[in-house]
């Protein structure tokens, strides 16, 4: 595994409509590869493993400003990136490629997959075969898998997800995956841009290994003030959405602990919640919750200022 229980080694497909998220999602899990970090907080990476991203749809400036939102390496060892601003799109027979593969031993994203077909009908499983092929030639020199963004078919907006709705196009592309995913945005809760965004994830194909249940995260959330905030922009990553009563307790634990003890630090809050430092931060956002500075800091809302702290008369306490 790549990522423990949830990326296989091979050739990985994410399916989702247009404007879903999925790049969003590979990103989340380039950082996750190439940091080593938890992926959503909760699956492990084996090791840390190169990525090479490539996304002719995007320029470069676009994309860059992505990839600083979540935080990823600049670091060309670890992190190579293609958009339309360096050029046409290499295709997956291109020597460049080769080479590349065979220094960095890298993940490649292809964002979106059809962007690599040459093939001219996408349902057409013999027109195919040479994509299959690339993606062949492509792990034997060296790549230890290939992770493909796809578009879904219209019918999987309705009803459940299937690995055959997922992915636009021949059956043979879900046959060849050693892993297939299916993202969905809640389009209810996402009220045509007017409320948060949550996806669904779905795995539609585990290949030797046991999936993980479906599960959703959040891109953006509501404020208390109705007004939509970003995830993204204030962690660096999705929240894993947990169920209703779980994150209603933990919200009614912290508010607890910072009141019988507005001075604890967030590292003690973390460990009597059972969760991380960086969750923390996050609850604390969400809540409207903030920690004074320095090392007699307090727990106030943000509704009510704090009382500045006389340094004399705390010197002389």
């Amino acid at each position: 595994m790549l990522i423990n229980g949830f990326l296989p080694e091979g050739v990985n497909l994410i399916g989702g409509l247009a404007g879903q998220g999925k790049t969003l999602f590979a990103l989340s899990l380039v950082k996750s590869l190439t940091s080593g970090q938890y992926f959503l907080g909760r699956f492990q990476p084996e090791e840390i493993v190169p990525v090479i991203y490539m996304i002719p749809e995007s320029s470069a400036r676009a994309f860059k400003a992505r990839c600083r939102k979540f935080g990823i390496t600049n670091d060309e060892e670890l992190f190579l990136v293609r958009t339309i601003t360096e050029g046409a799109p290499l295709m997956l027979d291109s020597p460049i490629l080769a080479e590349a593969v065979k220094k960095m031993k890298p993940l490649i994203v292809l964002d979106t997959l059809p962007r690599f077909n040459q093939a001219e009908d996408e349902n057409d499983a013999a027109a195919n075969k040479r994509l299959v092929d690339d993606m062949s030639k492509l792990r034997a020199l060296g790549c230890v898998g290939i992770l493909a963004l796809h578009h879904s078919t219209k019918s999987s907006a309705e009803g459940e997800m299937t690995l055959e709705n997922a992915l636009r196009g021949t059956g043979d592309l879900g046959a060849m995956c050693d892993s297939v995913y299916g993202l969905r945005r809640d389009r209810m809760l996402y009220a045509d841009g007017g409320g948060p965004m949550e996806l669904e994830v779905r795995c539609l194909k585990p290949r030797d290994f046991e999936p993980p249940a479906p599960f959703r995260i959040a891109a953006s959330y509501q404020s208390a003030d109705g007004s939509i905030k970003s995830y993204i922009d204030e962690s660096g990553d999705f929240h894993l959405v947990e169920a209703a009563a779980v994150i209603a307790a933990q919200e009614r634990a912290f508010i607890k602990l910072i009141t019988e003890d507005p001075a604890i630090s967030r590292d003690n809050l973390a460990a009597d919640l059972g969760t991380s430092t960086h969750k923390v931060r996050t609850l604390a956002k969400k809540l409207g919750y903030e920690r004074g500075s320095g090392r007699h800091g307090t727990w106030f809302s943000k509704a009510v200022k704090p009382t500045p702290i006389d340094s004399t008369k705390q010197e002389a306490a």
